[in-house]
């Protein structure tokens, strides 16, 4: 800090991401940060991309200063109660929240501020996952919010959506990924799952009567 100048730990940090951006830029890449590196007005590249998390009054934030931008705001998978506080009696049911997600809907943005979005980033964290649950609460709920981001804006019925959803959680099982369940089988129809599947639990029985 002495050598360099640096005052405090912010500049610290200034330093060392200003840093980290020349090296990337020097082997032809861009940088992307989460939103705390332009929350504190770090310098940033004007190629540099802001990863937005905390509010969609961030994304009109980052956008009106010309930063390209990544939403993951309310796409956050480790989410069982949304940010409007409503709570579901199953953890699948949140699946519709991420289809709702759209990474355009924040507050009022020009064209050219929509046009600096890039996407959204659907995350799953480690605090309520280990190896026995990680599949069943990434999939199928990513299908939700991955469906809206992959697709026209017109495309946000999420009843119509329902037999797609329960479609690739059937493929997926098919492949020994554990992908839960959104509703009750007897309602969608069973997934037939091939003979050596560790999910099929179906077994054959010779009758000897």
């Amino acid at each position: 800090m002495k050598e360099k100048g640096l005052p405090d730990v912010n500049a610290v940090r200034n330093y060392f991401e200003s840093t980290i951006q020349g090296i990337a830029k020097n082997h032809g890449s861009d940088s992307m940060f989460w939103e705390e590196v332009f929350d504190k007005n770090y310098s940033l590249l004007d190629t540099s991309i802001v990863d937005i998390w905390l509010s969609f009054d961030e994304v009109a934030a980052a956008t009106a200063q010309g930063k390209r931008v990544v939403n993951s705001y309310n796409l956050y998978l480790d989410q069982q109660i949304p940010n409007d506080q409503s709570t579901f009696y199953f953890w699948s049911d949140t699946w519709r929240d991420f289809y709702a997600a759209d990474p355009t809907n924040a507050t009022v943005l020009t064209p050219e501020q929509e046009a600096l979005i890039l996407g959204g980033s659907i995350s799953m964290w480690g605090e309520q996952v280990n190896a026995f649950n990680c599949h069943s609460r990434i999939f199928p709920r990513s299908a939700g919010g991955a469906e809206r981001l992959w697709s026209s804006k017109d495309v946000n019925d999420p009843s119509a959506a329902e037999g797609r959803i329960d479609h690739l959680s059937c493929k997926l099982n098919q492949r020994g990924i554990g992908s839960g369940p959104i509703r009750p089988s007897s309602q969608y129809g069973y997934c037939p799952t091939p003979r050596s599947s560790p999910f099929n639990h179906m077994h054959e029985i010779k009758y000897n009567g």
